[in-house]
């Protein structure tokens, strides 16, 4: 079975933004230093996959 229209639509966005928030957190840690790339890196993917459980059972319950 399919998910819904808007279950897909929430994974997808789901995926750019934790894609984003890695790629912006190391762009910004590799312009302060070397290591602290990697934390921030770690922060920013971590931060998008949090809210992505926690707004993903508003998504299934309005589908």
């Amino acid at each position: 079975m399919t998910p819904p229209l808007t279950v897909r639509l929430h994974l997808m966005i789901t995926l750019v933004m934790a894609a984003t928030g890695t790629f912006a957190g190391a762009a910004l840690g590799l312009a302060l230093s070397g290591l602290l790339s990697v934390v921030c890196a770690g922060a920013g993917g971590l931060g998008a996959g949090t809210w992505a459980l926690l707004s993903r059972r508003q998504c299934w319950t309005q589908s």
